[in-house]
């Protein structure tokens, strides 16, 4: 009953997110086919395939003319996916989506947990609430990917270390204590690889508090015992993954060869524009996003020896994707959204203490008032959003259906097919894909779909496929507005 008097001042905002999220679903998904991924990975764990899995995926990666994906994604999405597929009795991309709700609902009870050992009761529901209602949030639940549960794990992670270490300010937590947060870091890292980073931050964290409470006096042997467990639990769980699941055999690391100091300038000035669009449904919300940076830093400045493992996780997470050779979007800045908010709150707040007394109360009523407003437009974005869902005009469109249904038609189960989006074709037809962009390697396939208004971006030109190469013969099998699909055959050489 204690717990649940704790949480109740979060429960209406959390209902309300519910709601919004539910109501934005569509039937239909955007382009990119990680989700296909995804998909797949959770069907083969349905039906113990997923050796069989793996090796199909590494075949279209191998085969394909450039990279566009990772032979497996981590196996913990698929894993929370499996049985939501099966509840929706299959393919109903609209339902699956309904995975989404309960790990945001997560994230926002481990958040509001958070605020509530920082701020006093009315700012954290405030805090919590605007960033559960948030459009950008609740609209992505619109997608069956990775993002919405690494957010919740994540948070969890974070909550656990803030509890158990921090905030007893005990660098060596307790037994128990430490279980859970291993156990919590490992949950993480099955979702997404970059879980991972909670672990430096855990040892930063850990090591810091040590020298601010102690000085460079050695532990005793027992605290460094007791400090390790969260260590020994992450690794042993993944020890017990890499047995289970089958690995990829291949790592993102080679990527990092094609990252040059340009590009790092150009990430840097990238993701520090990027949060602006957390904010999209205020006015003018990159001068809003512009005007909260004094405040961020602000807030890092004056509580960065509460908050340290908040800003190393933020940190480490930024360095991450600085590094990264390809430019990502929004959605892989989710997990430290939350707290860039609560350090924005926190240096508003503190400005406000350094007034005089006669205008400090006014200063902080401005505080309250400013995200009061944010809370209500990021409110509004999202009940139009639910009212009016955005259409995506994705895969699951009757031109597109079509189009698969044909190819499952027309190619026999050995055939290789050749599309843009090989891990969607494969996932709608059960037939292998590859993606190819050149005449040379045309004849890897026994069937090509050609997106019309595609041009040459992960295909070879519509205008160019019939023929770019002489020594191939396409016959057209299916035509409509959107797709041309070919069969591939060789031309018949002299007698």
């Amino acid at each position: 009953m204690f717990r649940i008097r704790i949480i109740a001042p979060i429960v209406p905002a959390l209902v309300v997110s519910i709601v919004l999220a539910v109501a934005m679903r569509t039937a239909d998904h955007d382009w990119g086919d990680d989700f296909a991924a995804y998909i797949m990975q959770a069907v083969s764990i349905l039906h113990g395939t997923e050796q069989h899995e793996v090796a199909r995926s590494a075949f279209a990666v191998r085969e394909s003319s450039r990279y566009f994906g990772p032979v497996a994604a981590p196996w913990g999405f698929p894993a929370l996916l499996a049985p939501v597929y099966a509840a929706c009795g299959g393919l109903n991309i609209r339902c699956l989506k309904l995975a989404n709700v309960p790990m945001f609902a997560l994230f926002v009870l481990a958040f509001f947990l958070f605020l509530r050992s920082r701020l006093a009761l009315a700012d954290a529901v405030l805090v919590a609430s605007a960033v559960a209602v948030n459009p950008v949030f609740l609209d992505f639940q619109n997608n069956v990917l990775s993002d919405i549960a690494f957010l919740g794990l994540s948070t969890l992670g974070v909550l656990l270390v803030d509890r158990i270490i921090v905030r007893p300010n005990r660098p060596e937590g307790s037994p128990g204590g430490n279980v859970a947060i291993g156990v919590a870091i490992f949950l993480a890292f099955f979702v997404r690889a970059n879980g991972a980073l909670l672990v430096p931050t855990l040892l930063i964290t850990q090591a810091a508090l040590w020298l601010r409470t102690n000085g460079r006096r050695r532990p005793a042997r027992r605290l460094v015992v007791v400090a390790a467990v969260p260590y020994a639990v992450f690794g042993l769980l993944v020890a017990g993954l890499l047995a289970v699941f089958p690995t990829a055999g291949t790592s993102d690391v080679s990527h990092y060869g094609a990252l040059t100091f340009a590009q790092i300038l150009a990430n840097i000035s990238a993701y520090l524009v990027l949060p602006s669009v957390f904010f999209w449904s205020l006015t003018f919300y990159e001068l809003f996003y512009g005007a909260l940076i004094p405040f961020l830093l602000c807030g890092l400045v004056w509580f960065w020896k509460d908050d340290l493992h908040l800003a190393a996780y933020s940190g480490l997470t930024v360095i991450l994707f600085v590094l990264w050779p390809e430019q990502q979007g929004l959605r892989y800045l989710f997990p430290i959204l939350p707290f860039l908010v609560y350090f924005c709150y926190r240096g508003m707040r503190v400005s406000a203490f350094g007034l005089t007394e006669r205008y400090r109360r006014a200063g902080d009523g401005l505080t309250r008032g400013v995200w009061t407003g944010v809370l209500v437009s990021f409110l509004l974005a999202s009940i139009r959003l639910a009212l009016h869902p955005t259409p995506l005009a994705g895969p699951f469109q009757p031109a597109t259906t079509a189009m698969f249904e044909a190819v499952r038609q027309q190619a026999a189960p050995g055939d290789v097919v050749i599309f843009d989006k090989p891990r969607l074709m494969r996932l709608m037809t059960d037939r292998d894909a590859i993606l190819i962009d050149r005449c040379d390697q045309l004849a890897k396939g026994r069937f090509v779909v050609v997106r019309k208004a595609g041009g040459a971006t992960a295909q070879i030109a519509p205008g160019e496929i019939a023929t770019c190469d002489p020594a191939l013969e396409l016959t057209r099998v299916f035509d409509n507005r959107l797709y041309a699909v070919y069969r591939i055959a060789r031309r018949p050489g002299p007698a």
